[in-house]
C-alpha cells in the first residue's frame, strides 16, 4: 500500500500506518496510530493537509515535529526527514521493534506502555485512555471499505470488475500495473522529478570601493552540501528567503558557512518577526550536524563563547541589529 499523501482522510492515513507496521515490521498495526492520535490529535480529529496542522511543520513544544512528534534533538532525524511522513512512520516502527520483547501486548494498557517506551512522554497513560480508542475506531472497518474485486480483460485487453462489468481506471498515466501469485497489483512507483529547483544566478562581480554595502558583497548562493541543505529546508517550508553573499559577514571570509533568512522577497525584504522567532528557535535548539558557531537575531548575538546567554549587537539599524533578518555561521 503507498502512502496515501500529505492530505489523505485520517482513515486512509490510518489504514495504511497499519498495514506498514504489520507487513514491513510484524507490529499490531494499532500501534504506530495509537501513539499519532496522541501525539499529534489535531491530524486525526479534522479533515485537511497535515501541512496545516499545528505542530507538524513548526515545532511548539520543543523541537518536535511531524506526525509523531520527534525530535531532532533527541536524535530521531533530521527536521526535513520528520516532516516526512513515510521516513516518520518506519523510524517509529524500527524503535518500537528494536525495544520489543516476549511481553503480550493484547490490551490498551499493555499496547500503551509499548507505545510510551518508544516516545518516553511525560503523559504515559493517554495512549491507552485516548490513543487506543481513538485508533480501533479509526481502523474499524477498513478491511470492509475497499473490497476485493476480480478484475478481467475484455477482448481488447481492457480491465473491468467482473461484477459490475464497469472499466477501472488508473489516476496514473501510462501505468504498468501487474500481479503478483496472490493477485495483488504492482506498479512502478511514480519517479521523482528529474531536477529539483534551483538557485538564481548571482555571480555579480564585487565593487570593493563601492559605499553600497550590497555591491561590496553581492548576493551568493554557494554553501557547503550541508548547509545548502538547511537553506532549502527554510525556503521550502518557510514564507522566507536564504541567501550568502561575497565575504560573508564582512572581512571574515565565510561565504559558504555563512547564510542570512530573509523575507519571501529575498535580500533586503525583511522577515515576519513570528516567523523569524519561529526559525531562530528551530536552529538555535537543533543539535545536530552542521553546528551553529554563532547566530544573530533582534538585536543579540549568541555564541559559544559566552555560553549561548547572548549579548547585545550591532550599532541600532535596523540591518546591523538584525531586525530585518536572521544570521547563522555554522562551523
Amino acid at each position: 500500500m503507498n502512502y496515501p499523501g500529505n492530505c489523505a482522510t485520517p482513515r486512509a492515513m490510518a489504514r495504511w500506518m497499519a498495514y506498514v507496521a504489520e507487513g514491513e515490521f510484524g507490529l499490531p498495526g494499532i500501534l504506530p496510530v495509537m501513539t499519532s492520535c496522541v501525539e499529534l490529535t489535531d491530524a486525526w480529529t479534522s479533515e485537511g493537509c497535515l501541512g496545516d496542522v499545528p505542530g507538524y511543520l513548526f515545532a511548539l513544544d520543543h523541537d518536535s515535529l511531524g506526525l509523531f512528534q520527534q525530535r531532532p534533538s533527541t536524535g530521531w532525524g533530521t527536521p526535513a526527514q520528520l516532516i516526512d511522513a513515510e521516513y516518520a512512520l518506519r523510524a517509529f516502527c524500527k524503535e518500537a521493534t528494536r525495544i520489543e520483547d516476549d511481553s503480550p501486548a493484547d490490551t490498551p494498557e499493555q499496547l500503551g506502555a509499548w507505545c510510551q517506551a518508544v516516545q518516553r512522554s511525560a503523559y504515559p497513560d493517554r495512549y491507552a485512555e485516548i490513543g487506543y480508542p481513538m485508533a480501533k475506531e479509526l481502523l474499524a472497518g477498513s478491511a470492509t471499505e475497499y473490497p476485493q474485486r476480480t478484475i478481467g480483460l475484455d477482448s481488447s485487453g481492457w480491465a473491468l470488475d467482473l461484477e459490475t462489468n464497469a472499466y477501472l481506471k488508473s489516476d496514473r498515466t501510462d501505468a504498468r500495473l501487474y500481479t503478483n501469485a496472490n493477485g495483488w497489483l504492482w506498479g512502478d512507483p511514480p519517479k521523482p522529478p528529474a531536477k529539483r529547483w534551483e538557485w538564481p544566478v548571482a555571480n555579480a562581480a564585487p565593487k570593493p570601493n563601492s559605499g553600497w554595502y550590497v555591491e561590496r558583497h553581492p548576493t551568493r548562493y554557494t554553501w557547503r552540501a550541508d548547509i545548502e541543505a538547511w537553506a532549502r529546508w527554510l525556503a521550502d517550508n518557510f514564507d522566507c528567503w536564504v541567501n550568502t553573499y561575497y565575504d560573508h559577514p564582512e572581512g571574515y571570509w565565510r561565504t559558504e558557512t555563512s547564510l542570512d533568512v530573509w523575507g519571501p522577497g529575498g535580500r533586503g525584504d525583511p522577515i515576519d518577526s513570528a516567523t523569524g522567532d519561529e526559525i531562530f528557535s528551530l536552529l538555535f535548539y537543533y543539535e545536530g550536524e552542521p553546528n551553529i558557531e554563532w547566530i544573530i537575531w533582534e538585536e543579540v548575538i549568541y555564541g559559544a563563547w559566552n555560553g549561548w546567554a547572548g549579548e547585545g549587537f550591532g550599532d541600532g539599524s535596523v540591518f546591523m541589529a538584525h531586525r530585518d533578518h536572521l544570521h547563522v555561521t555554522y562551523h
